[in-house]
């Protein structure tokens, strides 16, 4: 994991455009590239949230996004986003290895107690990648999301720093 940088911006447009990922991440409407770059200064302000950008270790190659959103100091806790964009990556750990780099990271550094995410129960690679990062479904939100004329169900899933 390296910074988030201005450069990977436009990369990161095009995949959260791309409609097989928009939907694994709910995405209803395209981004242009004035709302992202909007959101880009936001994200990078915003004392609540914190941006890693995915780069393989062999060709430093930026793949996606792992962060930290809505971090809740006094309770010491924040919500967990991910994005595997590039599809060449799919299925070799990427996500997985991230999220646990993520949760390191919360847990020693910011002493952050609890992580969490919320996952369109038919994403089934994020679903494996947070449960074997450590992530347990604590609920299931039924038919929480309308998404493609259909209701979909929500995992919650969490990690513990000191898992129980």
């Amino acid at each position: 994991m390296g910074p988030f940088e201005k450069d990977d911006l436009e990369k990161y447009r095009t995949w959260v455009n791309d409609v097989k990922v928009a939907y694994s991440i709910d995405r209803a409407t395209p981004v242009t590239k004035h709302e992202h770059e909007n959101w880009y200064s936001d994200l990078i302000r915003n004392k609540n949230a914190t941006v890693f950008a995915i780069k393989t270790i062999s060709e430093n190659q930026y793949i996606g996004n792992v962060w930290l959103w809505d971090i809740n100091w006094r309770h010491h806790k924040a919500e967990v986003r991910i994005l595997v964009g590039d599809e060449d990556h799919y299925g070799k750990g990427l996500g997985t290895e991230s999220l646990k780099l993520m949760a390191n990271f919360a847990f020693n550094k910011l002493n952050l107690n609890r992580l969490y995410a919320y996952i369109i129960a038919a994403n089934i690679r994020a679903n494996k990648a947070f449960e074997k990062a450590g992530f347990t479904v604590e609920g299931i939100l039924r038919k929480d999301r309308y998404i493609d004329g259909m209701y979909q169900d929500v995992l919650l899933m969490a990690i513990l720093r000191d898992k129980e």
